[in-house]
């Protein structure tokens, strides 16, 4: 017999994104800023009915806020500057720098070790998307994701325990 899940997520409602952003800021004069920069973008706001996009996209706009740079305003700019976060965190997280270190945009110029690592990950997303493959098995065991992607388990009967890696997010 096989046992099968069926999980499906429909999406926010717009009551449903005020209720997050309420949650994550707490006070209403600050979700109605939040509102107002994510609503002059009609491209950025319509993300906002995907659960994970609007996490993204709520936590995009804090650390614009903390750090007074500019919210994107372009597609691009939301994942250019998502990328950044994920490195920044995974440095920070790993010891290999101080908080308040700013990912520079030329992305080659990180230590070099966090360099390489990238690279390789960048060939992992190239090579998947040209194959059209969004999990891995075969990564090697010293593989550095630098928190891009996340790891799953699954038990299969036939073929016992299986690790598999994805990216967290499919424009990653």
């Amino acid at each position: 017999p096989q046992i099968t899940n069926h999980v499906e997520i429909l999406g926010f409602t717009e009551g449903d994104i005020r209720e997050y952003a309420f949650s994550i800021f707490q006070h209403s004069e600050r979700v109605e800023k939040f509102y107002e920069c994510v609503a002059s973008n009609p491209l950025i706001y319509s993300m906002m009915y995907v659960p994970l996009n609007s996490a993204i996209v709520i936590e995009l706009y804090k650390q614009s806020q903390g750090l007074e740079t500019p919210f994107p305003q372009t597609m691009t700019q939301l994942y250019d500057q998502l990328t950044r976060t994920l490195v920044r965190r995974y440095l920070i997280e790993n010891g290999l720098v101080a908080d308040e270190f700013q990912v520079p945009k030329d992305l080659r110029s990180l230590p070099r070790e966090v360099s390489h690592q990238f690279v390789q990950l960048c060939d992992v997303a190239f090579n998947g998307l040209c194959k059209q493959k969004l999990t891995w098995d075969d990564l090697p065991s010293d593989f550095h994701h630098l928190g891009f992607m996340t790891k799953s388990y699954s038990i299969l009967v036939e073929k016992g325990p299986e690790i598999h890696f994805s990216f967290l997010h499919l424009t990653i």
